[in-house]
């Protein structure tokens, strides 16, 4: 029924819910568009740990990730290989 009423289809409707799950600091990140939607999508994803050590290798290597990366990143989460070491390298 929301898809209906705002136009978009469901599958981007569930996109949209998933950005629910992002830490704050990255849902403002996204306000300020300094991260793209679909990497916000990728990571919301991740769980509020994964996401806070992403933030710190964000800000250690002055860079947001690309699409590829973020999906990388979910990737390894998924794996349960996730690090701050692998996401800086990333």
């Amino acid at each position: 029924m929301i898809s209906e009423e705002c136009g978009d289809s469901p599958k981007q409707v569930q996109r949209y819910i998933s950005l629910t799950r992002l830490i704050p600091e990255f849902l403002q990140k996204l306000d300020d568009e300094l991260i793209s939607f679909n990497p916000a999508v990728e990571i919301s994803a991740l769980k509020k740990e994964e996401q806070k050590q992403l933030l710190e290798a964000m800000d250690y290597a002055q860079a947001v990730p690309s699409l590829s990366q973020a999906q990388r990143i979910k990737k390894l989460s998924k794996e349960n290989q996730l690090t701050l070491e692998r996401c800086r390298k990333l």
